[in-house]
């Protein structure tokens, strides 16, 4: 088994537990015994979703490899990497497997807004510090490449999503040379008794506009917590940053959800049913294109 000849040479699988967390990726907590008795305790991460390779084939190991060794080197918090199964040739699917940190996901109910509004901007103004040059952390794409004029299938207002689309093509995109988390929400942060202790799950990474992390997180607020957290996570980023946030942002992250001819898969993150609030979703599109 690579777990224990390759990825840990000489030790013991004792326990494998399936992280419910995940779309894209299959996670497991490991638990490794390893020749001296010590215990280790690992995520191993499988790219599992049949078609990623033709949809999403930028999504590598590597791509995230070269995200969690950036953010080593800077000493930010956020999983190791142990080992690595790239091409799936001795797991049967590409595979990642780091260490394990502590932590769960935020509650349903935020007890004290501004607290938790405020840990999501700070961790994400401190990965954009670093810097992204020579790591290999590719440039931010947009996920919809706006050639297809049509709203979701369950839109309540089609015309507005079009709007959205049509604004998206014609407004030029703010450039940037920033690392990005690129997939900011509450379902990929850890919490343990209030306070942020890691974010995890960076596939995704890339290199554009710290806005991009702004705005893929309030729209996952929007829908999660209601616009008010959306709004006050972005006033605890402008107010940390010092510089303005620029509502473009808004648009890319809302458009980006669009698949044609499906409706939005709202309730796919942090296991809310978050497709009542598709209503505030749409009023957030209209407000940024206000």
């Amino acid at each position: 088994m690579w777990l224990t000849t390759v990825a840990v040479p000489g030790s013991r699988l004792v326990s494998a537990t399936r992280l419910t967390a995940g779309i894209d990726h299959g996670n497991h907590a490991v638990r490794l015994v390893e020749r001296d008795g010590a215990q280790r305790l690992a995520v191993l991460r499988r790219w599992v979703r049949p078609e990623w390779r033709w949809q999403d084939p930028d999504y590598t190991v590597e791509r995230e490899v070269a995200a969690l060794a950036l953010l080593e080197r800077a000493g930010i918090t956020a999983p190791r990497v142990l080992a690595t199964d790239p091409t799936g040739d001795e797991v049967g699917e590409c595979a990642l497997l780091m260490t394990f940190l502590p932590g769960g996901l935020p509650p349903y109910e935020l007890d004290d807004v501004r607290s938790y509004v405020d840990q999501w901007a700070s961790a994400q103004l401190e990965w954009q510090q670093v810097d992204p040059a020579g790591s290999g952390v590719p440039p931010y794409e947009g996920y919809h490449d706006l050639t297809v004029r049509e709203a979701p299938t369950d839109a309540r207002d089609p015309a507005l999503w079009l709007a959205g689309i049509e604004y998206l093509a014609v407004t030029p995109e703010p450039k940037g040379t920033t690392f990005l988390h690129r997939d900011y929400h509450p379902a990929n942060t850890l919490w343990s008794d209030g306070g942020l202790t890691a974010v995890v799950d960076w596939a995704n990474a890339s290199v554009g506009h710290p806005d991009q992390d702004t705005g893929h997180m309030r729209w996952n607020l929007t829908v999660s917590y209601g616009r008010d957290v959306a709004d006050r996570f972005r006033d605890a980023v402008v107010r940390l940053s010092g510089r303005p946030y620029d509502r473009f942002w808004d648009v890319r992250a809302i458009v980006d959800l669009i698949v044609p001819g499906r409706p939005l898969d709202l309730d796919r993150e942090h296991g809310m049913a978050r497709a009542t609030r598709l209503p505030d979703l749409e009023q957030l599109l209209a407000d940024s294109l206000g």
